[in-house]
Order: C-alpha cells, then structure tokens, then sequence
C-alpha cells in the first residue's frame, strides 16, 4: 500500500447501494477495502485511511465529494480547528506546519532550543523552549517538555502532577492540564464529529486564508503535502 498501484481505467467499482458501508474507489482504482475507498494522488491509486505515501504523523484522506486524496495530520478527521488536531493515545496535539505534521512542544521545523506551541489564534508558532529536556524525554520520542503555568514548574506532557493524577490533552486543549484516570471498566466510544475516519468532512471548517490555495508542498524532491482548493 505504500507505493500505491497505477491507475487502470478498465475497472471502476460501482457506487455504494444504501446499505452498503463507506465509499467506492476513485475510477481506475482496485475496490474499496472493509469499506475504506482508494482515492487518486499524484497519478497512483493509494487507500485512503492509511499513512500510504504520506510523511510520519499523516495519513491519506477521501477529499469530500471527489476520489482525490489529500495527506494531512493523521487525527484530522476528529479535530476542532484546521491547524491542530488531538492526538488521543499521545496526550499531544499534532500541528500542520508548512505542510507536515509535528507533536506540539516538539522542535519540529524550529530552529535550536525552539518549540511548536499554539498562538492565541490557534495557529503553530515557533517560541523559544522554556524547558529543557530531561534524560526521561530524551529515551521517550512520545514523552514533551512544557510549562505548566498554573504550577509555574516544567512538566511532561504524560506525566504525573500529583499522586493519582497525569497531564492529559483532549480536543478543546492542546496544552495538558492535570486529569484524574478513568476507571477502568466499560466505556462507549467517543461520537465522532465526522462520519468516517479518512473522509476530510465539514468538522473540519474552512482553510485557514494562509493556505487557502496553495498548491504541492515539496521538500528535497518530495511531496509533503497536497492541498486542494474546495471540498
């Protein structure tokens, strides 16, 4: 699924009949897997859903109402803004900047002793660290130092606050706050603002203007990520 297969027009899957789960292939493109479509991006067939030819922390999208595909932070689907989304069993938020993805509190594209961090329009920004690294956070690539201003110490981002505690992030905030476990016992699934995973849909909101219509980000020779102007 990585490299994608090529495009044959001599088969195209049938539009989905009421009833049916997820979305048919895009035309040329082999079926749909357990209701996951292929989509078209960059001339290949790849399935929407999976990280595919997308860069770490990404995967591809089903642009809404087309068979295009589209790279973008792999927790999208579920997000409340355009420039970030909760990454749940991180404790993180993902930020598109420049068209890839990196953990806030992370370096990301910053330069030295710099971090991704959340300006007060909820766009990634780079500030300079506050915090510094510990030996804990360096043998952990899922573990982030920050500024707890309500202790006025540095934390980590999946860390404990107090005895029976942890700094945790959900949708609303992308800066940890100190949370209580949930007991452990039944749970129901949280409701998805979108009805599927790999479909790019109107939770989303519009395009933040910066990014509007900007076309193929490219990085050494490769492709980053692939915007589309409406969906």
């Amino acid at each position: 699924m990585l490299e994608g297969v090529s495009i044959d027009m001599r088969y195209s899957e049938p539009p989905k009949t009421e009833g049916e789960v997820g979305h048919a292939s895009a035309p040329g493109c082999p079926k749909s897997y357990k209701g996951y479509p292929w989509v078209t991006y960059e001339g290949r067939c790849y399935l929407a859903g999976f990280q595919a030819i997308c860069p770490h922390n990404m995967k591809m999208f089903l642009v809404k109402g087309t068979s295009q595909g589209v790279c973008d932070c792999k927790c999208f689907h579920q997000a409340s803004t355009r420039n970030h989304c909760h990454l749940a069993d991180q404790f993180v938020h993902l930020a598109n900047v420049n068209g890839t993805c990196y953990p806030v509190f992370s370096q990301g594209p910053c330069s030295l002793k710099h971090q991704i961090l959340i300006d007060n329009e909820g766009n990634p920004t780079c500030e300079r660290r506050q915090c510094e690294d510990t030996y804990l956070i360096q043998k952990n690539p899922n573990y982030y130092a920050f500024y707890d201003n309500v202790t006025k110490h540095c934390a980590v981002n999946q860390g404990k606050c107090s005895p029976f505690n942890f700094y945790m992030t959900d949708e609303d905030n992308w800066i940890p706050v100190c949370k209580g476990l949930i007991k452990a016992g039944p749970t129901q699934p949280s409701p998805s603002k979108c009805q599927h995973d790999y479909v790019l849909d109107d939770c989303l909101g519009e395009f933040d203007s910066v990014r509007e219509r900007t076309r193929a980000v490219r990085k050494q020779g490769k492709v980053l990520c692939h915007w589309v102007d409406d969906y």
